[in-house]
């Protein structure tokens, strides 16, 4: 699986491309029960550090009252109680004992991303509802606002084919899989490449895969008289081919961060052989 969460400087973006290129044995199905046992992973966590809380009821109501209150300052003060309890100079009197046992307990998150969620009520319960309910739902947690298996374009429903479609006319969106292409691929380089005639892209077969895809791509499908729906799908479906052949099987691209749920991303990354997380 390759992992990004933006795009480009100053940009929320995320992107997913779980399975090995050529290959067949990925699906959306599975993708998301992949999701779902991140999602249950964390709601375990998050119920065990909560009955651990429960040992020193001040500490406890805090955290009842922070979630309530969506209160963020008191929130970084209850961050510094657990993970620097010398440094905290908040109303909670110290329990050191307390600070080391929820410590150790989340030693495998990043501690700022684990208190993120477990003082966000909204984020565990949305965490809540994607954990139980249809896998292919479960993906919310990675914001994929698209949603393909590049494997097979028969593969993929009405349902998303349409919100594809939905991306390809906003005014204010470029088509993902473009940005999949170039952000991975540098797709958007291929002519730079040809007119410096780089050696090493001579007689690449992605070089002119990409290059004879990217002469026929529109820049942008929500110009005046740009293609029609069946263009459109015909341009997604050689967009998909070559996301299958050169990175993986299934994309899960949003222009937008899930904002209650952004831990569980970096989280992954954390689990990855191959992943990072960075800005730019």
């Amino acid at each position: 699986m390759k992992i990004c969460l933006d795009y480009v400087t100053n940009s929320s973006s995320s992107s997913f491309i779980f399975g090995e290129p050529c290959k067949y044995d990925w699906s959306i199905e599975r993708v998301g029960r992949f999701c779902q046992e991140i999602e249950i992973s964390w709601l375990n966590k998050i119920s065990e550090v909560e009955y651990a809380l429960k040992a020193n009821p001040a500490v406890y109501k805090e955290l009842q009252q922070i979630r309530a209150n969506h209160d963020w300052e008191r929130k970084w003060n209850f961050e510094t109680y657990i993970m620097n309890p010398e440094e905290y100079k908040g109303r909670l009197k110290k329990d050191l004992e307390l600070s080391n046992t929820v410590r150790k307990m989340i030693e495998e998150f990043t501690d700022e991303d684990f208190i993120d969620l477990l003082v966000d009520s909204y984020g565990i319960k949305t965490l809540e509802k994607l954990a139980v309910g249809k896998p292919e739902d479960a993906i919310a947690v990675l914001s994929g606002a698209l949603v393909l298996d590049c494997t097979d374009f028969s593969n993929n429903t009405e349902k998303r084919l349409s919100i594809v479609k939905k991306e390809l006319d906003s005014p204010y969106s470029a088509n993902l899989i473009w940005e999949v292409l170039e952000w991975y691929l540098d797709f958007s380089y291929i002519e730079e490449i040809e007119e410096n005639k780089m050696p090493f892209c001579e007689y690449n077969e992605m070089y002119e895969d990409l290059k004879g895809l990217l002469r026929q791509w529109p820049r942008q499908f929500d110009k005046e008289n740009g293609p029609d729906e069946e263009q459109k799908l015909e341009y997604i479906k050689k967009g998909m081919a070559c996301i299958h052949k050169y990175l993986g099987q299934i994309v899960v691209a949003s222009e937008l961060e899930c904002v209650y749920l952004s831990p569980i991303p970096r989280d992954i990354a954390k689990k990855l052989k191959y992943g990072c997380t960075h800005m730019g």
